[in-house]
This record gives structure tokens, C-alpha cells and sequence, in this order.
């Protein structure tokens, strides 16, 4: 996975505790609902729990910065520049 190389041993047991879901299946998800092509993921603390920053370029060309609860795979926020938001 893109980020599980600098978190490294801990990022792997929290995953395999099934503490956080895989980043693969955080991005199945974001090419399920938006499409497009990957561009950068990052694992973040906020409010209390894990959340994935995923960034893709949509189909149509936007970029999208989507938040995912790193334990549900909950979408939590979407922002797509140039206009949509969730």
C-alpha cells in the first residue's frame, strides 16, 4: 500500500488487527463512487479516529480530495475542486 511504507510495522498491525481497513479497500471504494485515477493517500488523525485522505483525479478531470473512516470505510467528506461537495 502506498502509505504503509513509512508507518511501516505499526501501520501493518493496526490492518491486520482489523483496526483500520486496508488502504485497497479504501480505494476500491473511491473508484467505485468517483472513478478516475489515484493520485496520493495519507493517514491521518482527526477528531478522534484514523481517516484516509485520498486524492484522485476524476473522470472528467477535477480533482477530488475524499476523507474515509480508516476503521468503517465510512465516507466522511468529499471535496471536489471546482465545485461539488458532499
Amino acid at each position: 500500500d502506498a502509505i504503509a511504507a513509512p508507518l511501516g510495522a505499526a501501520f501493518r498491525r493496526a490492518v491486520e488487527a482489523g483496526e483500520i481497513l486496508p488502504l485497497r479497500d479504501i480505494l476500491a471504494a473511491a473508484s467505485a463512487a468517483y472513478g478516475g485515477q489515484f493520485v496520493e493517500a495519507e493517514l491521518e488523525h482527526e477528531g478522534g479516529r484514523w481517516v484516509y485522505e485520498i486524492k484522485l483525479i476524476t473522470g472528467d478531470g477535477q480533482l477530488a480530495r475524499l476523507h474515509y473512516d480508516a476503521h468503517s470505510g465510512a465516507l466522511l467528506h468529499a471535496r471536489i475542486k471546482g465545485g461539488r461537495h458532499r
